[in-house]
């Protein structure tokens, strides 16, 4: 029903409501009479009660409205459309369904129409339901779970959380245990929420700890990994990252206590060695450099078979993988340290890989050795020919990804010192950098 054909209805209503009792002489209003009491500024009001709260009362969405306003929507979209036409589509078929107050749209339902209208109208149905959630998103969970979903992106990116920021008002609701039991893909959602904020903060830190002692399911709870790897880069204070590292570490202890499943108690098994390992618990950089065994190594006649033969000497460490573009494109800069220092046998220039089943060689080609480690081997002296690699080259036994040396993304730089212990790690910047930090850790 049109909103002004409502208005110009009831304003007829208590304009001839008036009028009557004025004409009748007041007959109706004595002061023994239930409207006597009551008053004509009263009855006027209890007129508008009545036409606003019950006539005209607008009513909570169905399902099935919802689900018409989504195929409506999605009928008329066409692909070159912006994302502000496809809103403005929405906010038509929305208004088409008359007297309806979507404020009253329950939790589940947004959960439904997000669904329902697919990928070619989620930022519309985002940008549509975002402020109606954040009405509910400090009182339920529930709610506040799709607020976090329809602000995304601005949780993503955010440079500094405040109270009022989606998933802050997610991870500090009351009900959130209850919301989450038997959740998984909510929880895992969340999981992935907090290790993606750009800049983390004490609040931040609090609620996360809170959320990390929730009873978790184990495909959640393996994910948790990427949390501290988010906080421990953050500028968050040493004291705060080892709680977090310890809060999540006993969550992998656990799940190795309960979980039956092999591939799950791998997993678990591989991040408590992470997170025990020096890079989580802070000692990497002027401890000894974690040793790592190599299944190949470019200079076969050395005799070098794992990283502490090397000891004696500056090491710089390169990690990085054969299908790895920014590895890649970083070889002229490893070739040129590797001219540098090619008459200083007291420097080595390193690149570690590992065995990834597959290699990319010089001329675009994909070679899959599978879990032929041999073969996958034997393939790298060709590939540095190709390449035009003149660095030493070893494939480890060991997984670069994730190592003690916190290699979280490659290529990665670290440089090892003559008593074999962790002078820098994720080194940054360009070949005068290094040189200057090679230099430093050389016999004067």
């Amino acid at each position: 029903m049109n909103n002004s054909f409502v208005n110009n209805i009831l304003n007829k209503i208590i304009v001839l409501t008036i009028l009557t009792l004025r004409g009748m002489g007041g007959l109706a209003l004595k002061n023994s009479s239930p409207l006597g009491k009551l008053g004509e500024a009263g009855l006027v009001g209890f007129l508008l009660f009545l036409c606003t709260g019950g006539l005209f009362a607008q009513t909570a969405p169905t399902d099935e409205q919802l689900k018409t306003i989504c195929r409506e929507t999605a009928f008329e979209v066409k692909g070159h459309m912006t994302d502000q036409e496809r809103y403005d589509l929405l906010m038509a078929k929305v208004k088409a369904q008359g007297n309806t107050d979507f404020r009253k749209i329950t939790a589940a339902q947004v959960g439904m129409t997000l669904e329902y209208g697919g990928i070619s109208l989620e930022t519309p149905l985002k940008e549509w339901l975002r402020p109606i959630v954040a009405e509910h998103a400090a009182s339920s969970s529930e709610y506040a779970y799709w607020n976090l979903k329809c602000n995304t992106i601005q949780s993503m990116t955010s440079a500094g959380l405040t109270k009022e920021d989606p998933l802050l008002l997610l991870l500090n609701t009351k009900g959130l245990e209850a919301f989450l039991t038997g959740n998984t893909n909510c929880q895992t959602e969340i999981v992935y929420s907090i290790a993606n904020v750009k800049a983390w903060n004490d609040e931040l830190a609090a609620a996360t700890l809170r959320f990390i002692t929730l009873p978790l399911d184990d495909n959640a709870a393996v994910q948790i990994y990427r949390i501290f790897n988010s906080a421990f880069t953050s500028e968050l204070s040493m004291e705060t990252k080892q709680q977090l590292r310890e809060a999540i570490l006993k969550k992998y202890q656990d799940i190795l206590a309960t979980t039956d499943r092999r591939s799950m108690k791998r997993r678990a098994e591989e991040q408590a060695k992470y997170l025990s390992g020096p890079y989580a618990s802070g000692t990497l950089v002027g401890g000894p450099a974690p040793e790592m065994h190599f299944r190949w190594y470019s200079d076969s006649i050395s005799g070098v078979k794992k990283l502490s033969d090397l000891k004696g000497k500056v090491v710089l460490i390169d990690f990085w993988g054969t299908k790895c573009a920014p590895c890649i494109a970083a070889f002229p800069e490893m070739a040129e340290l590797q001219q540098h220092y090619k008459d200083n046998p007291d420097v080595v220039i390193l690149g570690i890989t590992y065995p990834l089943g597959y290699i990319t060689t010089g001329d675009g080609k994909i070679i899959y050795p599978g879990r032929d480690v041999a073969r996958d081997c034997s393939l790298m002296g060709e590939y540095m020919q190709q390449k035009g690699i003149t660095w030493t080259i070893a494939v480890s036994e060991e997984n670069v990804i994730k190592s003690d040396y916190g290699v979280l993304t490659i290529p990665h730089i670290a440089i090892i010192d003559r008593e074999g212990r962790v002078a820098y790690n994720k080194v940054v910047g360009d070949n005068t950098k290094k040189i200057e930090l090679i230099d430093e850790l050389r016999p004067k």
